[in-house]
């Protein structure tokens, strides 16, 4: 056989291959599940290879898996869903979970008896690159009704290599699971703008309500990507203003929905005064950016060896992009492409200190906290200008077999390289032995915390807990004959005995947050805030006082009116599909 009736003979099965993937809906789609399934595996097996989670960089792995670790007890303590983790901190407990919701967490939580701490996290880590995997098919696959531009999306959104870092170098689990949702949102605002918003305006909501739930920093973060969308797309809503009501309803559906988390977070911000308000961790967002040659050096990495940094866009999304050189006349959503392009390497040039960051309005956005979290929708957008030159570039020279399969290596290539790089960093392991290796007293930045905690700063951010550290696990009281008899833990609640004669003020080693209850006997107690940032008890009689976290009202009602919205919003959903004849 000759060199040419050898070529003709590859030519003739990858033209067989694409002639019946390109006629055939489910096959696409089951061959894309398929390579989302390996490589999703891959970056678990290349990234985290030992039984344990691994983290590189950073202080957030900690966190998030003490936050893991808390749904977990506190289903186990039957205070579920009305909880803090009270072994933070030498058990003065943390209430990170008002402020940082954990919904998306506990179908996982409820796994770690049967398979062990860390692998249920590693299980959601897999799970949750399924699902940013088929969402982004299904969003993208609904919006250009081209299979091959969803396929290409897809996975390049869903291992773009800042995502990758975000669970690994950093991780940011939070951001990590948020990129899951922000599909749906994209989807959403597409059947508001272009679409069929009287029927479909809930797809943008039910994106929201997943993306508050997940990481409130990277809902605000859309949320004004989509206001932005909404300026540069006004012809739409000129056009048919009642597009700009159905999105209102769907930003009322979706507040009302997360009532659950958002009315007890401002019920504790309107209480209480927290570090991230008055020492917050990024005073400027300006001072967090980087050196331009970080920012170019993070474009470039991705398939060599040398060192991950936070800020990196990767090469694999750049590449792609070179073939609009070659593609030539009008095709559909190449427009689109080139705006997202633009509008990338933008938000790419924001990570470096050239951009403007301290003039307005741009210095306003401190509660990003950091530029690099612009990443995220640079991503997405790079993602979907390269699946749309991709599919160009296959119909024009109809060699998609063999560009897909190439781009499909290119990928699967990235993840094994970083990650070999990434095991050189390994600084902190989460395991599935008795303790799991958990780090209780790592809260990150201590955003949570009362203002009133003393503390005198200094260049390791723990000195915010260095207080409680320093006072222990004493009961201060205010009569010298008053005495603390007894002084127990039973799950999450605090047990003290107390003898004496008059009515005293207890001054308890738990951190103050709204909603902790104590009882004497069959009386409720009252308990109050301390100058000192602690829960501060009044106690009238000698005996005994149990004290634990009991939620408030408002945080009972707002999750029965969440459950009830939720309730009416599928029965809607299911209604308006029947009625339409169609399905998600």
């Amino acid at each position: 056989m000759n060199l040419g009736s050898l070529k003709e003979k590859i030519n003739g099965i990858c033209n067989t291959v694409t002639a019946f993937v390109t006629n055939n809906t489910i096959s696409q789609f089951s061959i894309f599940l398929l390579v989302l399934l390996l490589l999703s595996w891959g970056m678990i097996i290349w990234y985290f290879p030992e039984q344990g989670v691994v983290s590189g960089g950073g202080t957030d792995l900690q966190f998030h898996t003490n936050r893991f670790y808390a749904v977990f007890q506190a289903i186990d303590y039957g205070s579920f869903p009305f909880y803090i983790n009270t072994d933070a901190l030498n058990h003065y407990g943390y209430a990170a979970n008002l402020f940082y919701p954990d919904l998306m967490l506990i179908p996982f939580a409820l796994l770690i008896p049967v398979l062990g701490f860390a692998s249920a996290y590693k299980l959601m880590i897999f799970v949750y690159t399924i699902l940013c995997g088929i969402f982004s098919y299904w969003a993208l696959s609904k919006i250009t009704r081209n299979n091959l531009i969803a396929f290409l999306f897809a996975l390049f959104y869903t291992f773009a290599i800042y995502r990758i870092i975000d669970i690994s170098y950093r991780g940011a689990l939070g951001e990590f699971i948020s990129f899951t949702f922000l599909p749906l949102v994209f989807w959403g605002m597409y059947e508001i703008l272009y679409g069929n918003f009287k029927q479909r305006w809930y797809i943008v909501s039910m994106g929201f309500i997943c993306l508050i739930y997940t990481h409130l920093l990277s809902a605000f973060l859309i949320f004004l990507a989509v206001c932005i969308a909404l300026m540069i797309c006004y012809r739409q809503i000129v056009s048919n203003p009642r597009r700009l009501l159905y999105l209102a309803l769907a930003g009322v559906v979706s507040a009302v929905i997360s009532f659950a988390f958002l009315l007890p977070m401002f019920e504790q911000l309107i209480d209480n005064q927290f570090y991230f308000k008055t020492q917050p961790l990024a005073q400027q967002i300006g001072t967090q950016s980087v050196e331009l040659r970080r920012v170019l050096w993070g474009v470039f990495s991705g398939l060599t060896d040398n060192m991950l940094r936070i800020e990196t866009i990767g090469i694999v999304l750049i590449i792609p992009l070179l073939f609009r050189l070659v593609i030539k006349g009008k095709h559909p959503f190449l427009r689109f492409a080139d705006i997202c392009t633009f509008i990338s390497f933008i938000l790419i040039f924001a990570l470096s200190d050239l951009f403007p960051w301290y003039i307005f309005p741009f210095n306003q956005l401190t509660i990003l906290q950091f530029p690099f979290r612009l990443l995220q929708p640079a991503s997405f957008l790079l993602a979907c200008s390269a699946a749309i030159y991709l599919s160009i570039i296959c119909k024009q020279t109809n060699r998609s077999f063999i560009i897909v399969t190439c781009f499909v290596l290119i990928i699967g290539y990235s993840i094994r390289v970083t990650g070999a790089v990434y095991q050189g960093y390994t600084k902190y392991t989460v395991n599935n032995k008795e303790g799991h290796n958990l780090d209780q007293m790592e809260i990150v930045g201590a955003e949570y915390l009362s203002s009133r905690i003393p503390s005198d700063p200094t260049d390791d951010i723990r000195y915010r807990i260095q207080y409680i550290v320093d006072r222990g696990s004493v009961v201060l009281v205010e009569h010298s004959d008053t005495q603390i008899k007894s002084q127990t833990r039973d799950n999450d609640k605090l047990i003290i005995e107390t003898v004496q004669t008059n009515t005293d003020n207890l001054v308890l080693p738990l951190l103050y947050y709204k909603g902790y209850k104590a009882i004497q006997g069959n009386k409720e107690l009252e308990a109050s805030h301390s100058k000192d940032g602690l829960l501060e008890v009044k106690s009238p009689q000698s005996g005994k006082i149990t004290i634990w976290f009991w939620g408030t009202s408002l945080q009972r009602i707002s999750l029965a009116i969440s459950l009830l919205a939720l309730a009416l919003f599928v029965v809607y959903i299911i209604y308006t599909e029947r009625r339409v004849g169609k399905s998600i």
